[in-house]
């Protein structure tokens, strides 16, 4: 379900034995096939999703909460299927963050900081998926009031610290 070789499934078993408590027809099956449907990926696809560094929470994870956050990110960002897989695909722990506690903040932050739009967020996010997962509110507002000091930029200047960000 995974679709990994032998030297993979050894290494998943070293880093998180719990792993081989797995119910694999009742947790991850049905993990692999949901994300399948949503993201109109294959099982390769859905088992480089699910098989990723911090793979062990992900399989752990209650699956209703997966699909919450699938369907989050896809409408917040306004991803296509295909673009969401290739972004999960390049970071699947972005599956594991919260909702309400990181995504919502760190959203509201880019748009209120720097002005960004939803599709220039989603834009940033599919350049350097590993953006949205260690980004914060206090990071991006830190930054916001940093930057134009160190650039020689009015604060209120957003398109001119964008260009920057670009």
């Amino acid at each position: 379900l995974l679709c990994l070789d032998q030297k993979s499934v050894d290494k998943l078993v070293d880093r998180h034995p719990p792993v081989l408590k797995l119910n694999i027809d009742g947790n991850i099956a049905p993990k692999s096939e949901m994300l399948q449907r949503k993201l109109g990926i294959d099982q390769k696809g859905a088992g480089q999703i699910l098989y990723c560094p911090g793979s062990f929470r992900l399989i752990g994870m209650n699956q209703e909460a997966i699909e919450e956050r699938i369907d989050y990110l896809q409408s917040e960002l306004g991803l296509s299927k295909k673009q969401l897989a290739k972004l999960l695909v390049a970071c699947s722990a972005l599956l594991t963050v919260s909702l309400k506690n990181h995504y919502d903040p760190l959203f509201n932050s880019l748009q209120t900081s720097f002005g960004f739009t939803r599709e220039e967020i989603a834009e940033l996010a599919m350049r350097s998926p590993q953006l949205l997962k260690r980004a914060s509110e206090e990071k991006i507002e830190s930054a916001a009031w940093l930057l134009p000091q160190v650039l020689g930029l009015d604060v209120q200047d957003k398109e001119g610290l964008k260009k920057y960000i670009w």
